[in-house]
């Protein structure tokens, strides 16, 4: 019943206040470097906080949906597996990037090493007295695979109708 060009419209208000509320969390978390350098720090690719972007884009959205009139536990239940694939896809991605959420060390056939990740690996191969050469489990496949099985739990139960936020609470319960 919900008017599907909203979404576009909500998917930019998300984008643009999530850019924003993470930027600014960058700045409070390292002031003093947003102090040396304002430009720099404000114009690079780098200084992003993922709480930051989370609480921008849902202070953004929450505006949005409330100005259109929409129910705020429906229009999140409609989100909501849209958000948990999303997840899937980061977590992809920091995999790639090798961004510091690698596993515990391990022997199984999948296992991994991050030389060249963009965060610390072998500051913190040192810090827990493991050789260069160690394997460690791939945890963002394994936070793919999770935040995919959510995602189709999420999708198929838009199948049958519930009240209003059901599927945003599955969501944060899952």
């Amino acid at each position: 019943g919900m008017d599907p060009e909203l979404a576009s419209s909500m998917v930019l208000w998300a984008a643009l206040g999530g850019l924003g509320g993470s930027r600014l969390l960058s700045i409070f978390d390292d002031w003093h470097a947003f102090v040396t350098h304002p430009f720099e720090f404000i114009f690079t690719g780098a200084g992003f906080v993922f709480y930051g972007g989370l609480l921008g884009g849902f202070v953004t959205v929450s505006i949005f949906i409330r100005s259109r009139g929409l129910s705020w536990l429906r229009v999140c239940d409609s989100i909501a597996p849209g958000l948990a694939i999303g997840q899937a896809i980061g977590r992809i991605g920091c995999l790639l990037a090798g961004d510091g959420d690698w596993g515990t060390p391990t022997t199984v056939p999948w296992a991994m090493r991050y030389p060249n990740a963009i965060i610390g690996w072998e500051s913190w191969l040192k810090a827990n007295g493991l050789p260069l050469d160690t394997l460690v489990h791939p945890a963002p496949i394994y936070e793919a695979l999770g935040y995919g099985a959510v995602f189709l739990v999420l999708w198929s139960m838009r199948r049958s109708r519930q009240p209003d936020g059901v599927i945003l609470w599955w969501y944060l319960l899952l």
